[in-house]
């Protein structure tokens, strides 16, 4: 008998239904690691397949970037084309354009450049700047409210290539010291001195204005071109060439001119100027076609204690301008253009110490060297110099009618022009310390003959009058060019300043940046 059944038979009651649990166990995990792995898998399926979604839309949204950029490309290229034609709208427009239907650009055209301050040496080219502001914009195709934009930036400058149109006498003008431009007086007495090309339009009275004796006057002025030529000094009232009908002239005028101040002289006919009238002048203007509209300065009847300049951004060419008579008294700078528009009252009349013009300086023409200047003074009828003042000026003037400088003790007057003046009358009054009587012209005559005898007797009646009673032959009035090459400007209308030259067929501009995405 085998002892050893029975706890057999309990080890096998007891542990065999045990061991016929454990498959199911195993089935339970398994079925949890097929449902972790399902879930992974699931999710890296998720995980790829929102990867590539934003993949699509990266990809999509760097297409539209892309078209938006390229759009704003092409749009500045073509503003910057049509900048070169007649056809370019100005500043302060908008020129837009379509690529397709997803692609489209905007373009602004604004005056100035944002980079320049007001400390910037390169402030003066500040009206001269455009800036163009190009934005490109680009829509999804699937959803056109999906919109991309790109900005492009560029500055240009103009290339003054050409002039408006001027007076057709303008040329001849310009190139003289003084110009009549139609018949009226032309009276210079001395001292006063008008250096370069002079043109009379009728006849010319040279020391007429003092009640001396004939022969007085005439040694008087003989000496002047023999002091001239025998080294003591230059006071010559003129030095020429002076173009003048002669068959008008008083006899010895020519004479006078030619033999003893050896000045030339041009024989020409009366031939009145093409002027301007005062509806030619405005109180806007435009420094080129499309540019900003510019507004004058209004000035007040009377200016004392003033400085005025021209201010790039609001007045680059320094108009200022009255629309009636205008008075400088003392301490007056302007460096611009003083401008009178109106009848025969619209008189500038200088009556005071320390008074200053000065034209602006304007670009030069492209290829040249010479700044385009504006005349520093116009007026709408005389230009008057009182007594007692004192006025320098640089730059071209214009009167409509007379030019006229008033008697005064020759201390107390000080007029120094350096550049053209025109006008239709000139009388440059004599100063009062000469205008003597008939009688003291003679005494002083027959003393200077006296003495000239002698051996040590001085023989130039201008000197002798120097030296006894003061009356200096060296003109404080004087008149003369420019001492550097100048371009003088005025327009006949209110139209811009520069305009397209006729072989460009539309205004030229120089690119001095492009910026992407700025």
């Amino acid at each position: 008998m085998n002892r050893t059944t029975p706890y057999r038979e309990f080890i096998e009651k007891w542990a065999g239904p045990q061991r016929r649990r454990r498959p199911s166990h195993r089935r339970g995990i398994s079925a949890l690691l097929v449902l972790l792995l399902v879930s992974i898998t699931l999710g890296l399926s998720y995980a790829s397949i929102r990867s590539q979604h934003t993949a699509a839309l990266i990809h999509r949204n760097s297409d539209r970037q892309a078209a938006a950029r390229q759009a704003a490309m092409t749009g500045m290229t073509l503003a910057l084309k049509q900048m070169h034609t007649n056809a370019w709208t100005g500043v302060d427009t908008t020129f837009s354009g379509r690529l397709s239907s997803r692609q489209r650009f905007e373009v602004t055209f604004t005056t100035g450049d944002p980079t320049l301050s007001v400390t910037d040496p390169d402030y003066e080219e500040l009206p001269y700047r455009v800036t163009l502001r190009a934005t490109g914009f680009a829509a999804d195709p699937g959803q056109t409210s999906a919109e991309a934009a790109h900005r492009v930036e560029a500055v240009v400058r103009l290339v003054p290539r050409a002039l408006a149109d001027e007076p057709s006498d303008w040329a001849d003008m310009a190139k003289h010291t003084l110009y009549q431009w139609a018949g009226g007086s032309f009276e210079v007495n001395v001292p006063v001195r008008i250096e370069g090309p002079a043109r009379c339009q009728f006849r010319l009275d040279l020391g007429t204005g003092y009640p001396w004796p004939n022969d007085a006057r005439s040694r008087y002025l003989t000496d002047l071109g023999a002091m001239y030529t025998t080294g003591g000094g230059d006071y010559r009232p003129m030095t020429g060439p002076v173009r003048l009908p002669t068959f008008w002239q008083e006899w010895g005028v020519a004479w006078l001119l030619q033999t003893a101040w050896g000045v030339t002289v041009e024989n020409t006919s009366y031939d009145p100027a093409s002027l301007w009238s005062s509806s030619d002048a405005g109180s806007s203007y435009q420094l080129y076609p499309g540019g900003k509209t510019y507004q004058s300065v209004v000035l007040p009847a009377t200016l004392a204690d003033r400085t005025l300049q021209g201010d790039p951004a609001t007045n680059p060419a320094g108009l200022f301008t009255r629309h009636d008579k205008v008075t400088l008294r003392e301490n007056v700078a302007i460096r611009g253009t003083l401008l009178t528009i109106g009848g025969s009252s619209s008189d500038i009349t200088f009556d005071g110490p320390n008074l200053q013009l000065a034209a602006c300086d304007l670009p030069a023409l492209y290829g040249t060297d010479e700044p385009v200047r504006l005349p520093a003074v116009i007026s709408a009828d005389d230009v008057l110099v009182e007594r007692d003042s004192q006025v320098a000026l640089t730059g071209m003037m214009l009167a409509t009618d007379d030019f006229r400088v008033a008697s005064d003790d020759q201390r107390d007057t000080a007029l120094n022009v350096q550049g053209p003046v025109v006008a239709k009358d000139f009388l440059f009054e004599g100063r009062s310390d000469w205008s003597q009587s008939s009688a003291w012209w003679s005494d002083q005559y027959d003393a200077f003959l006296a003495q000239e005898k002698e051996e040590d007797g001085i023989t130039h009646f201008p000197a002798w009058l120097k030296a006894v009673h003061g009356l200096d032959p060296a003109a404080r009035i004087r008149i003369e060019p420019e001492g550097t090459p100048v371009r003088y400007h005025w327009n006949r209308s209110h139209g811009p300043i520069y305009v397209a030259h006729p072989d460009d067929g539309g205004l030229r501009w120089e690119l001095l940046r492009w910026t992407d995405n700025p």
